[in-house]
């Protein structure tokens, strides 16, 4: 099927609630899939959003009217600057098919389940915003300089961020204060926890990544052990997931990249000498235990790749054609570094870290994805 309004093909999946490609409404997707399957059920009413819980359905009718309010209203500083006339045309349309549906919940709260801030302007905004992210991660490419202009205004600018202070990996409050002084709009993530993760889902920004996928092409060592699983936390689960799908696909495209320049031993050439020591300590050591044999790429740890990829050498012969700019990449893998360390300690992630992981692990495998023998 295709976009009505642009004319775009679209697959039947929860995130088809918005066309990739122009950011409009399309129709009839399915229901929400199990991730929701705890909301209550709506009555049959035929509509592409059918399914959507009553508090989004809500905040989208708000938008509508807001939206429908723009041209009229004085111009001022906002964060849908710069949003594209499909989105605002998006949120109209939203407007007008969410007042026409029956909510089978009386009583509701001006807000329902929607936001946690009590300033609705604030809310839609948050919520436009988001769409416009979602948008920007399927029609733009990743590190493409003004996209990343662009997720700086939300996702803070981490272009000086040289080391993490240790009491961000343990108190979740203290990590959000970290994000909130590098410049995270925390709008986007000031809604209840079911409200936040549906919203990622309805504006694109969660649901194109399958980390599953990305796991079935690797060689499945490294996993996260079950007990790791059992005990962390929903958020960390999901975590789990799309940090080691990337992590997986990374180390497979620098053994790749690096060997077809260099042969089996690139490590010798490619590494700094201090990593690659590092490497073959704790490979000795498993050795040592009986633990079957690995790659030395295997023995990487998280904040390793990003010194290998921007290496001048390594930069220029391997990894510029596929990453393109090096300091959008930098920040990417730099939004990553504390929810990564928190994420594998089991230690509770925040919505912030969401954000952090679906925007940025979708940006780096967009791009690994380009390379055809990843």
């Amino acid at each position: 099927m295709r976009c009505p309004v642009c004319g775009a093909p679209f697959r039947h999946q929860v995130s088809d609630v918005v066309c990739r490609e122009c950011g409009s409404f399309i129709g009839d997707p399915p229901k929400l899939n199990a991730s929701f399957a705890g909301l209550p059920t709506m009555p049959k009413t035929p509509s592409v959003l059918d399914g959507i819980s009553p508090s989004l359905l809500d905040s989208m009718r708000k938008a509508g009217s807001l939206a429908a309010g723009l041209p009229t209203m004085p111009k001022t500083p906002s964060v849908l600057d710069g949003i594209s006339p499909s989105l605002l045309d998006s949120m109209r349309k939203a407007g007008s098919l969410a007042a026409g549906l029956q909510t089978a919940y009386s009583g509701a709260a001006l807000f329902g389940d929607y936001g946690r801030s009590a300033d609705l302007t604030r809310s839609v905004w948050a919520m436009a915003e988001l769409s416009a992210i979602g948008h920007a991660l399927h029609t733009t490419p990743p590190f493409d300089p003004t996209f990343t202009e662009m997720l700086r205004a939300d996702l803070g600018d981490w272009r000086k961020v040289k080391a993490l202070p240790k009491r961000i990996f343990e108190d979740p409050i203290a990590r959000l204060t970290f994000y909130e002084d590098r410049g995270l709009n925390t709008a986007l993530t000031d809604f209840s926890a079911v409200t936040f993760n549906e919203a990622l889902v309805v504006t694109g920004i969660r649901s194109q990544i399958e980390p599953e996928d990305e796991i079935a092409e690797s060689d499945g060592s490294a996993s996260p052990s079950v007990d790791d699983i059992l005990v962390a936390p929903a958020t960390n689960v999901t975590a789990y997931g799309y940090l080691f799908a990337f992590e997986r696909q990374i180390r497979l495209l620098i053994a790749i990249e690096l060997e077809a320049l260099d042969g089996p031993e690139w490590f010798k050439k490619r590494v700094h000498p201090e990593m690659l020591r590092r490497w073959e300590e704790k490979k000795a050591t498993d050795q040592k235990h009986g633990v079957p044999d690995h790659p030395l790429i295997e023995y990487a740890d998280f904040t390793d790749y990003l010194p290998i990829i921007e290496q001048k050498n390594n930069w220029r012969e391997a990894f510029e054609r596929i990453f393109v700019h090096k300091p959008s990449l930098q920040e990417s893998f730099r939004r990553l570094y504390p929810l990564r360390l928190s994420a594998m300690h089991a230690r509770t992630l925040i919505q912030a870290d969401q954000m952090y992981v679906y925007v940025e692990v979708h940006r780096l495998l967009t791009a690994m994805r380009k390379v055809e023998r990843v």
